[in-house]
Order: structure tokens, then sequence, then C-alpha cells
């Protein structure tokens, strides 16, 4: 007997004669346990690291025993969920099926999948290792892989990092003025933390010293000229000045009563600073 009900005997014959049957007596009845079904679902997009969900449900009597793969392989075995919808935590990327389910009793059958997807790992390079003169900038760069907007930090030596934040295009460049070691310290895009490399050694060359001797605090605006001397040799005034043997000079009356800026500006021919 294979299908479910109530089975009774009706009549009964020999080879030769009827016999007799008594009515309710010689029944038997049949019924089905259902095996246990399940099913897997879902799709999830995690950082590298994290843990993804998908899906479970069972049809049968709890408490249920699976068996998943990940890309067909790697089987790992769950016992003694009682959930008929249960919430398999994952850590791989890949397509998650199931290879076995079953109940205290019996085994059932399986079908389904879930997909669980990695975002891209975002990065970070540093680079632009070089020579400046004091008092001027440079920048570095910052080479960003993954999904914007990025955020990073970096630091000079072992001071406090620096935070880069609402990055939208690569590269990206910082300006620095100081000498020493710049090294990334962090970095994240949309999605997730990544990972950082290199670093940018600025050497700074100290700049020359420089000074205007032969000026007084105040002149009469009638005085007529000036000797200005500029430190060390071989530099210009800003405003230029009329030189006279290789001497420039000021001319208070020409400027005017009223307070007058003269710059001098050198550079080192040796350092170019």
């Amino acid at each position: 007997m294979t299908n479910q009900g109530i089975y009774k005997i009706i009549s009964l014959y020999d080879l030769y004669c009827t016999g007799d049957t008594v009515p309710g007596f010689g029944t038997v009845t049949l019924s089905y346990i259902s095996s246990p079904k399940g099913t897997i679902s879902g799709l999830d997009t995690i950082c590298p690291g994290d843990t993804a969900t998908l899906e479970v449900l069972f049809e049968g009597t709890a408490p249920f025993s699976i068996t998943y793969l990940v890309n067909g392989a790697n089987a790992k075995t769950i016992n003694n969920i009682t959930q008929t919808e249960y919430a398999l935590k994952v850590k791989s990327e890949g397509i998650y099926t199931l290879s076995a389910v079953s109940d205290k009793v019996r085994s059932g059958c399986v079908s389904g999948f879930g997909t669980v997807v990695f975002y891209p790992m975002p990065t970070a390079a540093i680079s632009g290792t070089g020579a400046i003169c004091e008092h001027t900038s440079t920048n570095l760069r910052v080479t960003l892989t993954g999904s914007a907007p990025w955020t990073y930090s970096y630091h000079l030596n072992t001071e406090e990092p620096v935070t880069v934040p609402g990055v939208t295009v690569s590269p990206n460049f910082v300006f620095v003025t100081k000498a020493g070691t710049y090294t990334l310290v962090s970095v994240s895009d949309k999605y997730c933390n990544g990972t950082i490399s290199g670093n940018a050694i600025i050497t700074v060359t100290p700049a020359p010293e420089v000074e205007i001797t032969g000026l007084a605090p105040a002149y009469s605006k009638d005085t007529m000229m000036v000797p200005v001397f500029g430190n060390p040799d071989g530099g210009s005034f800003i405003p230029p000045l009329l030189e006279i043997h290789d001497t420039a000079f000021f001319f208070p009356y020409l400027f005017g009563a009223g307070m007058h800026t003269i710059i001098y500006a050198y550079r080192d021919p040796g350092t170019n600073c």
C-alpha cells in the first residue's frame, strides 16, 4: 500500500467458496508524515569580512538540520534549527546552495540558491617625494580606487593624523610645507574600509637670510634720495629702485608723504631658494 487512507476487507473467498466478513473489523489506516523541505534564497552585497544574511525557508516539523555549499564546495552543517524562516549568516562571497535538509526522523528535499557579492575594497596610495625651499609648498598625490566619496587620513612622522573627508575625484592632492615622511593612516569609500600604501618624503632647504639696510625709520617728504642696500648682493627691489654706480636709491620726494613698502627679493644661486 502506498496511498494514504483507510483500508478494510469488504469480501472474502477462496478457490471454492465465499467467506464471511465482520463489518468494522480488519481495517487499516495509512497516513504520511511529510518529509522536510528547505529552500534557500537572497542576495546580499557586503564588504569583505562583514556578515551577509540569506534566508532559508523550511516545511515540515522542527528541529531541522541543513548542509550548505559555497560555489558547490566547502560543505557546512547547521543543526537544531527551530525556526521555519531561518536567517543564515555567512561571510564568504559566492553562490550558496543547500545539499541536504533533515528533521529528527528523515531527510528531505532542497532547492533554491542565494548570492553574496563583495563590494570592491578601496585602496589609497600616497606619493610625491621631493625637495622644496623653505616658505614654499608642494603637493602630494593620493591615488584612490573604489566608490566615491572617499575619506582618508594621513600624518607627518608621528604627528596626529589629518582627515580629508568627502573626496569625489581621484587622484586627490595634499599641499604640504613641512619636511618629513608623510604616510596614510586609513581610507574608506562609500561602502567599505580599505587598504593603504606608499609614503612621501619631503625635504626642505632653508631659505637664505635676506635683509634691507640703510633706511631710517622716517624721512622728510622733501628728502631727495636715500641709498638702500639689500643683503646678500645680487637681488632685486620691488618696486624697482634707480641704481647709480651699483647703488639703489629711494626718492622720498617722488613717493610723497605716507608709508611706502620696499621689498628685496634674493635667490641663492647654490640652492635656488
